[in-house]
């Protein structure tokens, strides 16, 4: 029986896009465990997979590192900004990277899954000596940042005994090729959205005659000040249904929203004419792969180059207000709701999405091709 050990960042943004390859490996027959920090654990934990604490008294310092990266991001020209991100999650891994390899001696996976911005994957294959799978959640393609961060965890390399990261053996994308210049930069997966679960009201999936709807979400680890109440007043003006993935912001009238809370974009984004949001690539990818238009409102991580992808393709729009003023995100929101252009191009990307085989076609196939050339390697 082969063994899965897959290691995450703590972001759910991360650990999500994932969930979907993990069920098919554990479908397959696999034992899958996942090894991770924060937030993922209980979200491996929701999501039915058995998963370790890395770190579990260090979410505190690890904040504090993300926190002084992020203060020096602002006003950076954009390449310093992406060293600056390889610099964060190399120092993120670098703290739980003890713990993820002594996991991986203890456990003696046959291969290491990992996320694309967890170096400790590439370590731990590379001191057990097993094959390394990276799975993409991003518009941005796979197997392309590695080498920027190895450098920063020489140290951790050095302590383990092994010259550098393993090469990853196979990078998983689930990037719609249409959707990045110059198509995957690994084996193209079929983005299959999960966001976890809760018990629903039927209201918050029913379409209601004549009404249209739009689905707000500022993502899971977003800090947008005055964003949130800002597009509720601007979605006001448009005559719409709406329904908010998150908490309302103080002061909001909850009879202004058909519902709110934690809800699972995927089962309720058929219903909507519009997703308005922060550019998370997890949301991006879940309104691409239903085939609603977006309206993408930040600029922080990689949310422009989200933004700009959707708008290249025709499938939403990148409006970032200015201030107080909606302006730019009132003409976004007629231009998608009004203009049938945005709609035909995210159906296409849904279509093309459809078409990539998925995590259950990929997943079991990739398991026993690697862990069967790895015995004849060894035999």
């Amino acid at each position: 029986m082969i063994r899965v050990l897959a290691l995450t960042s703590s972001g759910l943004g991360h650990l999500f896009p994932m969930v979907p390859s993990l069920w098919a490996a554990r479908c397959a027959g696999a034992t899958v465990l996942v090894g991770a920090t924060g937030p993922a654990v209980a979200g491996s934990v929701g999501a039915g997979i058995p998963a370790v604490d890395l770190f579990p008294d260090g979410m505190d310092e690890l904040s504090a590192i993300r926190a002084s990266f992020l203060r020096r991001m602002p006003g950076a020209a954009e390449g310093e900004r992406f060293a600056l991100a390889m610099r964060l999650f190399a120092a993120l891994s670098d703290r739980v990277a003890d713990a993820a390899v002594a996991l991986g001696r203890a456990w003696r996976p046959d291969v290491v899954l990992h996320t694309a911005l967890q170096p400790a994957g590439p370590l731990v294959a590379a001191v057990l000596g097993v094959p390394a799978v990276e799975h993409g959640f991003q518009l941005t393609g796979v197997a392309r940042t590695q080498s920027l961060m190895e450098p920063h965890l020489a140290q951790a390399c050095e302590r383990h005994g092994v010259p550098g990261l393993r090469d990853v053996d196979e990078a998983l994308d689930v990037c719609p090729p249409s959707m990045f210049p110059g198509g995957p930069t690994g084996l193209a997966l079929g983005y299959r959205p999960y966001g976890g679960a809760r018990a629903l009201d039927p209201a918050e999936f029913t379409e209601r005659p004549g009404r249209r709807r739009a689905l707000v979400t500022l993502g899971t680890m977003a800090d947008h000040g005055e964003l949130a109440p800002l597009l509720l007043r601007t979605l006001a003006k448009h005559d719409l249904d709406v329904l908010v993935a998150g908490e309302l912001p103080v002061g909001t009238d909850p009879d202004s929203v058909l519902a709110h809370g934690w809800l699972p974009l995927e089962t309720v984004l058929p219903g909507c004419d519009v997703l308005v949001h922060h550019g998370g690539a997890g949301s991006t990818l879940a309104a691409l792969s239903r085939g609603v238009p977006q309206v993408i409102v930040s600029r922080d991580a990689d949310h422009a180059f989200n933004g700009e992808a959707i708008t290249r393709r025709g499938a939403g729009v990148f409006a970032v207000p200015d201030g107080g003023d909606t302006a730019v995100l009132d003409e976004a929101l007629d231009h998608v709701l009004h203009d049938p252009r945005p709609s035909k191009a995210a159906r296409e990307v849904a279509e093309e999405i459809a078409g990539l085989p998925g995590p259950e076609q990929v997943v079991p196939d990739l398991l026993t091709e690697l862990t069967t050339a790895r015995r004849r390697e060894y035999a």
